[in-house]
């Protein structure tokens, strides 16, 4: 079961109320794709606060352009990489990773840090992330910039290069 449907371009936002939070259920749902699982009889005032920290955890979209190198450029309204003069597609999650890496050059960004820029619910593990990095290597390896992209065990991941200061 899948609660997300994309329509033109867009996901919908999906807040699920459960009679008991600790049944199988609840751990069902986050898979399934919902954002926020709450109890039923959670009261108002909270129910507000929850659904304005889930908008702002979800309104994190990314806009203008990132250098993340001399000639190499994040282009986020189009979803593209540009290196030299070529574009080259990136897809969205792809996108956001390599953003949140090279928003921060040579720094190590933590794997919780990272799941969340990538916004992988609490429900899956880790590997989601692994395999996120996995695809971007390979859609960087033509390009040259695979290496560019470094893992540190059990510690997070870094991009190396650095934009001209």
């Amino acid at each position: 079961m899948r609660l997300r449907q994309s329509q033109q371009g867009r996901e919908a936002t999906v807040l699920t109320l459960v009679d008991d939070l600790t049944s199988a259920c609840a751990p069902r749902l986050l898979r399934a794709g919902a954002d926020l699982v709450l109890p039923y009889i959670t009261p108002s005032a909270q129910l507000s606060l929850q659904i304005e920290r889930l908008a702002k955890r979800l309104s994190h979209t990314l806009d203008g352009v990132l250098e993340l190198a001399p000639g190499l450029v994040l282009i986020a309204a189009t979803c593209e990489l540009e290196h030299g003069n070529q574009r080259h597609a990136l897809p969205p999650q792809s996108l956001r990773l390599l953003w949140a890496l090279g928003s921060q050059p040579s720094q190590v960004l933590s794997i919780m840090r990272l799941r969340m820029a990538l916004d992988i619910p609490a429900a899956a593990n880790d590997q989601a992330l692994h395999t996120a990095v996995a695809r971007l290597r390979r859609q960087l390896r033509p390009l040259g910039l695979a290496d560019a992209l470094q893992t540190l065990h059990r510690v997070g991941y870094r991009w190396s290069l650095t934009p001209q200061r």
